[in-house]
């Protein structure tokens, strides 16, 4: 087997020529659909078809949740599947369980927050008052049954790790969340790479992650 310079060059004459065909079929096509919807085709630029045809293979549509301010971080339409994701996490047996308890733990402690502004654990030090441990407990709960999750139960211990937590920030979480958070602005800014689709939620306690789209 053998190769020389003119074998090459016919090569890459012959993928260049093909490259050049389906771009043109894409931009006609891109050019009906516009025209289609009443859009203007002039932002369907040769040069910015010819750039997605070229990277076509690591295109991606991302489409992420709104950020509720007083529910779960999941999608709650049935047929998105993100209560199934969440259910199935919070039955499992191992760290995940715990990981995914506190995925409703917070938003119940920001429904705590809003009802007597300020958060569960924050005024007893490291005291662990059973009665907030209860009235969080019941409102995690209640946004279970909020989304359609039944049969579910949090784990006791979580919920008595977040009231003990007493709303602190601690400076190592901090940076964890902060270089993720940061990691994904880039991407969202230059466009490259696929950024986290969801919500992100991860534990120190058992150093594990968990992201619910």
């Amino acid at each position: 087997m053998h190769a020389g310079s003119q074998e090459f060059l016919a090569l890459q004459r012959l993928y260049r020529a093909k490259a050049e065909a389906d771009a043109q079929e894409v931009e006609g096509l891109a050019h009906d659909v516009a025209g289609a919807a009443g859009a203007s085709v002039s932002r369907v630029t040769s040069a910015y078809v010819r750039s997605v045809c070229k990277n076509a293979r690591r295109l991606r549509v991302i489409r992420c949740p709104a950020l509720h301010p007083d529910g779960l971080p999941v999608r709650t339409e049935p047929e998105k599947g993100g209560t199934d994701a969440l259910r199935q996490a919070l039955a499992s047996e191992d760290a995940t369980a715990s990981t995914a308890a506190f995925s409703v733990l917070v938003p119940a402690a920001d429904r705590y927050y809003r009802t007597h502004q300020r958060f569960p654990g924050s005024l007893h030090g490291s005291e662990v008052p059973e009665g907030e441990v209860s009235q969080l407990h019941a409102i995690a709960q209640g946004l279970l049954a909020e989304s359609g999750i039944s049969g579910v139960h949090l784990p006791e211990d979580a919920t008595t790790e977040l009231v003990r937590w007493g709303g602190v920030e601690l400076h190592c979480v901090a940076a964890i969340i902060g270089s993720i958070a940061s990691q994904e602005a880039i991407k969202l800014l230059t466009g490259q790479f696929v950024p986290l689709a969801g919500t992100l939620f991860y534990s120190t306690v058992h150093a594990t992650s968990l992201l619910f789209a």
